[in-house]
């Protein structure tokens, strides 16, 4: 079974993809990925689908690969 983008954004940000990461979104972290507080709750409920920009911002912010959202296992 395959995993939604959406999903995969969450267990990467919640780090349940990697447990070296404990991530707390913070205001720099706000700032450098141009995310707003209520859109990242929305996005990491699942309520609202990341955009490519989005995600490119928040992995180059936790500096981990873009291609691991787009694997089909985590």
């Amino acid at each position: 079974m395959k995993t939604t983008v959406k999903c995969k954004f969450a267990l990467i940000i919640d780090g349940s993809s990697n447990p070296a990461i404990n991530f707390k979104p913070s205001k720099e972290f706000y700032e450098a990925t141009g995310i707003k507080r209520k859109r990242f709750g929305q996005i990491y409920r699942g309520e609202k689908s990341p955009m490519m920009a989005e995600m490119e911002g928040v992995c180059k912010y936790l500096n981990i690969p873009l291609s691991n959202i787009f694997r089909d296992s985590i």
